[in-house]
């Protein structure tokens, strides 16, 4: 969880307060790395899905569909 900050806006007329707002606001820390993964605020984090992409030649649907059952059937 990212660290949580307060900003307050003041303003002021002739000295006298006006309005007031506050803002919160946080800052992510995140890491990118070949060996050891993904990291969000310093904790790691797994990634689950597929690389499925289409390898085929451009062509024709059904060519698409016949690679995707290629990849999909069981071992």
């Amino acid at each position: 969880m990212p660290a949580l900050y307060r900003a307050v806006t003041r303003v002021s007329v002739n000295g006298c307060p006006a309005d007031r707002y506050e803002t919160e606001f946080g800052f992510r820390w995140i890491a990118w790395t070949a060996d050891c993964g993904f990291y969000l605020n310093g904790n790691h984090r797994y990634f689950k899905g597929a690389n499925v992409h289409q390898d085929q030649r451009a062509g024709a649907m059904r060519s698409w569909q016949s690679g995707i059952s290629i990849v999909l059937r069981p071992a």
